[in-house]
């Protein structure tokens, strides 16, 4: 019998028969083989009842109270069976269990599971018997059917109706594709009526999750009105047939509604002729490839319908709850709020759970309502009816993703869920099947593709290379997730409300939310996984955990060194994962033989890892931060794979050696920080380069490298021989001034991404040399200039290139694309400041697209001046593309400024708002609706980012005027937590001083002791903040700061590569040799450090006239700096004015300090 992984459906029975078979065909001195013989036999019976009865959709109480007892059983023999087959310890024999106890244990399992077995044969025989009837599909309730009168469907309605109404007199289809509850049958009910009239002939079909083609194509025929004799069964071909000869010649429009497979598609098809009548076919879908594969068909176009915004949401909830669009009383609004936060813009769930409150203005009983839809399935009928509809497809997944699914409900609501983290968890889980051909990852990865295609999981992140990194879950639909696995007791919850566990239950997979505590009453040592979400959950001894498989305490900050020091009693551990304040992981690691995946992430002190990791025999993967440190024994991982977050200026040289020896490394990122550079750095740098193009000619596939500076050094370093085992190689942060030569010989390398700081002709020849490139993203301030445009012609090669990316926000793009060039391309992406491109261009802004002959997709970011209107209380941010568009508003020059990151998300959703109140009728608005969908586009590519939402979060003008809704996003909190961790990692990197602030004591005399140790930009930061910049008048102060720091914002496109988060304005106002008047710093001309004979002799001949040469190359490392030194530069009576009032201001504003501080 094959064997078959762990699953929500049958438990560990598949996992329990591999290891009984492996038990009886090893080593192990096995008691009683004929009865292990007869319980695998009454185990498979036990099986095949198990999976025969979850393929019911309802298989009774006794069915579910029965498969719950049987999963249960299979858990408890897996775990007795480890304990038995571990490896001999200390030569105390094997495991933990005496053969004599291990026998009666057997003899007590084959007469349980004996009687399982009978029972589930009587479950699945009275479920065979019953099995003509199918279930009720829910889409057909009233509920489903008061989606007809839609709001927020005027904008995709007209947007269909172009898509049908348009194009040639071939035949063409477009498939709506969306989740369940969007409202796609409404929407092609729609355009179905408003264009229906056009044509000869029309029908409106619905196939359904489990389809009778035969019924479908007779309704056809019948709305058709083809007559034809109806007591005719007739087979499916033979109908097909009748109405494709039908509709031959004529010009017809056919629904084909909720397509759920390929299959039954391909047969449906066949029955609609290309009569090149101008015919069109329009298709709904819940998944994706089911929507490419009926628009590819004939040539057709896709159209995915979104979410209902925050205004739409609102506008239908109130129409239903109120019988009209006024708005909601005031004392409602913060339940309101809550109720469309949960409902996250799901036209289905807003109508179900509006019908629980219509003529109800009493605010405890809304609150009832809101607490009774949070995992409360049951509560409601029109609740539980609509969640059966989100989920229909739940019901149609294989075993093997109904598990993966269902395992979603661990995490909180909101939380996004990265998408490498979720995988390695079900493996460690045992729910992924092995496949021939594929790593267990890659076929984890499939799942994971496969819910989203399926719109069960909502994508998050997108990489460069176009791969979703991070996933959500509905709230709706986490609802219902958390209600079944609390039901099958597949996970226990802890802080979930709704969701209490019952004392009796074993707890298998537990999730810890909020600031909880496990009751006492709670079984834990059958526990497989442990994962914690709450910041202040108090920790419980690992000592009760002893068969856990999976701990992970990302998000709790609290684990410190002594909650450790029972892990080595984890002995079946297979994945840990830290985010703490651990300064040492035990010795007692070397326990952990089963450990295959070992992540510290963003601890907040400097984590030491013990040599004993070495005998982690089955480790694949190790993931630490830039403050890890690792011991020099690192060889002797042989079966690492995968080795992230080391910064190799903090290793020791024998660690950076030993590298080499990882031989079936696939995966290595490294990063070289300046701030950590010790005596060795160079050194370091130079085995690091050595230990790369060892491993690269051995089984390196992934190369990520981090640089804050110095990274033309870095690369010019001897790369021999070239790694050529790289299929990806990611360089981040550090900017090099062309492509090294040694990358034009990878010739396996399939992902490069490189920024730049001009891309020139020579670079693009190495480029297009490599023969299997497929996704190329070049991060450039300048592509060409308007003295010579950058041209790629077909010379230049790149013969596998699909996706291309070139440029940045202040970037110069002066690209041409001629004939013949890119010829596979598919999707470009490309962005560019729009003055400094116009410059380049003439303004014709002519890249040459129309010569890329594969293209599918194009994206340009073209980055502009912004508008604010003032209405005479706050501004609104409109970007200049929409304001010739739009009635009513007017954009003189005078009135265009700058507008700060803390306003840049809020104006733009007040300027939504405005644009959408100046229409009176829904037809006005329809016709600017195409407007508007571009603003949204834009808005949630470029405007939706962490920087926004955080500077919105921060901004008090926004935050207490909005505040439920926004803490009640957690999009927000990410948002900030983003940015922190961004800005640390990247702002840290520019001296020692700023990564010693965290260690400084808050008293006045400590930080400017800590950072005058510092030198440089700090040491210039320092003299601000002195006893001179106290003795100014403060009025005086304000002013010339304000004067300097907008003089220096006329000068924004002088600065370039600058980071969003770095506050680089306040650096080179500081640095700047025209500050004396601030800072009391004045240069002292003709002095200069740091620069090479060489530099001075460019400097030199360009002071004489020589024209320097064109090309921007810039060596961070070579820049000049002036000396500068303190002279006195104010007035005694200034001075003295102002020391009077500084003192008297210190002494009002001096506070106690204690000295623990």
């Amino acid at each position: 019998m094959e064997t078959e992984p762990v699953s929500a459906a049958t438990g560990a029975t598949g996992s329990v028969l591999r290891k009984l078979g492996a038990l009886l065909a090893g080593d192990h001195a096995v008691p009683n083989g004929d009865d292990v013989e007869s319980l695998m036999a009454e185990l498979q019976g036990v099986h095949a009842s198990l999976k025969a009865t979850s393929r019911a959709e309802d298989p009774g109480e006794r069915g579910r109270r029965w498969m719950k007892e049987a999963r249960e059983l299979s858990y408890d023999v897996e775990d007795a069976l480890d304990e038995f087959m571990l490896p001999p310890r200390d030569g105390s024999g094997t495991g933990d269990t005496t053969s004599d106890g291990f026998s009666e244990k057997i003899g007590a399992w084959l007469r349980e599971a004996a009687a399982r077995r009978r029972t589930g044969q009587e479950i699945t025989d009275s479920i065979s018997r019953a099995g003509g009837v199918e279930a009720e599909d829910p889409r057909d309730c009233s509920l489903y059917k008061e989606m007809r009168e839609p709001v927020g469907l005027d904008g995709p309605a007209a947007e269909l109706v172009r898509m049908v109404d348009g194009g040639g007199k071939q035949l063409e289809v477009v498939s709506i594709v969306g989740c369940g509850g969007l409202g796609k049958t409404t929407l092609a009910r729609r355009v179905y009526d408003t264009l229906g009239e056009q044509f000869e002939c029309r029908a409106f079909v619905s196939v359904s999750r489990k389809p009778h083609v035969v019924a479908i194509l007779r309704d056809i025929l019948s709305q058709l009105g083809c007559e034809y004799d109806q007591t005719l069964t007739g087979d499916a071909q033979s109908l097909v047939d009748s109405v494709s000869n039908f509709l031959k010649d004529k010009r017809y429009l056919i629904i084909v509604d909720d397509v759920w497979d390929v299959q039954t598609w391909d047969i449906i098809k066949g029955a609609f002729p290309n009569s090149n009548s101008g015919s069109r076919i329009i298709t709904t879908t819940r998944i994706h490839e089911v929507a490419k594969s009926c628009s590819a068909s004939c040539g057709g176009r896709v159209y995915t319908l979104s979410l209902l915004s925050t205004v739409d949401s609102e506008r239908l909830f109130f129409k239903m709850v109120f019988n009209s669009g006024e708005h909601c009383p005031s004392h409602l609004k913060r339940v309101s709020d809550k109720i469309l936060q949960k409902c996250g813009g799901l036209p289905l769930a807003i109508i179900a759970i509006s019908g629980l409150l219509v003529a109800n203005t009493h605010e405890d009983q809304w609150e009832q309502v809101y607490s009774s839809i949070r995992h409360g399935l049951g509560s409601n009928p029109a609740v539980e009816r609509t969640m059966r509809i989100l989920l229909l497809g739940y019901f149609d997944l294989t075993p093997c993703l109904k598990s993966c699914l269902l395992y979603l409900s661990v995490f909180p609501e909101g939380y996004a869920i990265k998408k490498e983290r979720l995988v390695l968890r079900w493996i460690a889980e045992g729910f992924i099947p092995e496949e021939h051909g594929h790593t267990l990852y890659e076929s984890g990865e499939r799942c994971f593709n496969e819910l989203i295609n399926r719109n069960l999981i909502q994508s998050g992140e997108i990489n460069k290379f176009g791969e979703v990194e991070t996933c959500r879950v509905h709230g709706i639909i986490l609802d219902f997730l958390v209600s079944m696995a609390n039901q099958d007791n597949f996970v226990t919850f802890i802080g979930v409300p709704g969701a209490n566990p019952e004392p009796q239950n074993k707890a298998r997979r537990l999730s810890l939310q909020g600031d909880s505590e496990i009751p006492a009453y709670l079984i834990l040592c059958n526990a497989r996984s442990l994962s914690v979400f709450g910041g202040c959950v108090k920790m419980p001894s690992l000592s009760k955990f002893r068969h856990l498989h999976i701990f992970d305490m990302e998000g709790s900050g609290e684990v410190e060194d002594q909650h450790l020091a029972e892990i080595g009693g984890l002995v079946h551990l297979k994945y840990l994962r830290l985010k703490s304040k651990i300064g040492k992981l035990p010795q007692q690691i070397a326990e952990l033989q089963y450990l295959e995946s070992l992540e510290i992430c963003e601890s907040n002190a400097t984590t030491e890892i013990p040599s004993a990791i070495n005998q982690l025999t089955q480790l694949v993967r190790l993931v630490v931060n830039d403050e890890t440190v690792l011991p020099d024994e690192i060889g002797g991982l042989k079966a690492l794979q995968v080795l992230r977050g080391i910064n190799v200026n903090t290793q020791s040289t024998n660690f950076v050696r030993q590298l080499c020896l990882l031989s079936n490394l696939m995966e290595l990122s490294i990063s070289f920080i300046n701030y950590y550079a010790g005596d060795n750095w160079k050194e370091n740098q130079e085995e690091m380069v050595n230990s790369i193009c060892r491993l690269g000619g051995a089984n390196l596939h992934v190369l990520h490298i981090t640089i804050n500076e110095g990274a033309d050094e870095i690369f010019e370093e001897s790369w021999s021989p070239a790694p050529l085992s790289l299929r990806e190689l990611v360089v981040e942060v550090g900017i090099v001034s062309s492509v090294p030569r040694w990358i034009g010989s990878l010739v396996n390398l399939q992902k490069l991404v490189v920024p730049m700081w001009e891309v020139g002709e020579e670079d693009l020849v190495i480029l297009g040399s490599l023969p299997d490139l497929r996704h190329l993203s070049l991060t450039a301030l300048a592509a060409g200039s308007k003295e010579g445009r950058l041209r790629v012609t077909q010379s230049h090669g790149f013969p596998s290139l699909i996706n291309f990316q070139i440029g940045g926000e202040e970037c110069a793009l002066g690209l041409v694309f001629e004939a013949g060039s890119m010829p596979k391309l598919q999707h470009l992406e490309l962005e560019f400041d729009v003055e400094e491109t116009s410059s380049v261009t003439d303004g014709g802004f002519d890249f040459g697209i129309k010569h890329l002959s594969c293209l599918t997709s194009t994206t340009t970011w073209a980055i502009s001046v912004v508008y604010l209107m003032a209405d005479g209380h706050h501004f609104h941010c409109v970007p200049s593309l929409f304001v010739k568009n739009m009635p009513n508003f007017s954009s003189p020059m005078d009135k265009v400024k700058y507008i700060t990151m803390g306003f840049m998300y809020g104006v733009f959703l007040d300027a939504k708002k405005e644009i959408s109140a100046k229409f009176e009728n829904e037809q006005q608005e329809s016709c600017f609706q195409e407007v508007l969908d571009i603003v949204d586009k834009r808005w949630d590519n470029k405007l939706k980012r962490p920087l926004h939402r955080a500077g919105y979060f921060l901004n008090p003008y926004y935050f207490y005027e909005n505040k439920l809704q926004i803490l009640l996003d957690p999009t927000f909190k990410d948002g900030i937590v983003s940015c922190m961790g961004k800005w640390w990692k990247m702002f840290s990197f520019k001296t020692k001083s700023w990564m010693s602030l965290r260690h400084i004591k808050v008293k006045r005399g400590h930080l400017e002791e800590t950072l005058l140790k510092g030198s440089g930009k700090t040491k210039t930061l320092i003299q601000i903040h002195t006893k001179r910049r106290s003795r100014l008048l403060h009025d005086k102060m304000r002013d010339l700061v304000f004067i300097k720091f907008n003089s220096k914002l006329k000068e924004k496109r002088g600065m370039k590569n600058r980071d969003p988060i770095e506050d680089h304005t306040f650096v080179d106002v500081v640095e700047d040799e025209g500050n004396e008047w601030i800072t009391g710093v004045v240069s002292v001309e003709g002095v200069q450090t740091g620069v090479e004979p060489e530099d001075v002799q460019v400097a030199q001949s360009t002071s004489e006239g020589e024209v320097a040469p064109s090309k921007r190359k810039i060596v961070s490392q070579s820049r000049p700096r002036k000396k500068k030194k303190l002279l006195p530069i104010y007035r005694d009576d200034e001075l003295q004015s102002a020391e009077s009032s500084s003192e008297s201001e210190d002494d009002e504003m001096h506070l106690p300090v204690s000295d623990s501080e």
